[in-house]
């Protein structure tokens, strides 16, 4: 689309626009797309919505940048065949690449929580939701790092929502600023700083009106537990600790037959 809007028929001249300039101008215009380029339902969308709308068009174009200033058009005819496996490796398309970092696979197994409680929802954030999450606690350097995570949603008597989130970081470094940047976004959901420790310790437990809330780092990883009455909470802690993981690799390419010659 931006080699026709240059009149570059060819693509010859697109695939040399440097990757880093380009995202560093969608950078700088992402608070204007949202407003202009999605009508108003986009623009009165949480962030989380609208922004994983235009993920896929604004990191996804830098993405390609990038594949075509290494190698051309071929560059992304063979990223169809072998897809990104993770929004970490569309953000950083070294990670896809130079030096593939496959995400982890985290398997939470059944999780009980108790009587009048149903999982509802299960799924994975990724890098680069979780930025999004924690963007007002320096979500960007907080989710940088990411290498694999799985939450679990309950829902419970009258409606009440509940959290059970593993995970995995590249180094205890990297699981430490999340969890001490997860801590304080969850502090500020609770509406009380008094709850606000000055130093966050490796695990953080707060319960207020029979709803516990912990954060918890052991190693790289970490897990988040928020909703549910303390008695069923530590079980959980531990079940999401215990989850089993695996790395994830790329599918084998199907290899087409070599055509007959003529005969």
């Amino acid at each position: 689309m931006m080699a026709a809007g240059q009149e570059d028929w060819e693509g010859l001249q697109i695939i040399k626009t440097p990757a880093e300039g380009l995202g560093r101008g969608m950078e700088l215009m992402m608070p204007f797309l949202t407003s202009l380029g999605g009508g108003k339902s986009l623009k009165n969308a949480p962030p989380i919505i609208s922004e994983s709308m235009l993920f896929p068009y604004i990191r996804g174009l830098v993405f390609c940048a990038k594949l075509a200033n290494d190698d051309g058009w071929k560059g992304i005819d063979a990223a169809y065949l072998d897809p990104p496996l993770s929004t970490e490796q569309v953000l950083h398309p070294a990670k896809y690449k130079a030096d593939p970092d496959y995400p982890v696979l985290i398997d939470l197994g059944t999780l009980s929580p108790g009587e009048g409680w149903k999982e509802v929802s299960r799924n994975v954030m990724g890098e680069m939701q979780t930025a999004v999450l924690l963007r007002s606690h320096g979500g960007k350097a907080a989710a940088a790092g990411w290498d694999g995570d799985r939450y679990a949603v309950f829902e419970g008597p009258e409606g009440k929502l509940a959290l059970v989130w593993l995970t995995t970081w590249d180094s205890e470094d990297d699981a430490r600023e999340f969890a001490r940047s997860y801590a304080r976004y969850q502090t500020a959901r609770m509406g009380d700083a008094k709850f606000q420790p000055v130093e966050l310790p490796d695990s953080l437990w707060r319960s207020v009106d029979g709803v516990c809330r912990i954060v918890e780092r052991r190693g790289p990883d970490v897990a988040v537990v928020e909703g549910f009455p303390p008695a069923a909470s530590a079980p959980l802690l531990e079940a999401a600790f215990q989850a089993a993981k695996a790395d994830m690799k790329p599918a084998p390419r199907a290899v087409k037959p070599a055509a007959e010659a003529p005969k």
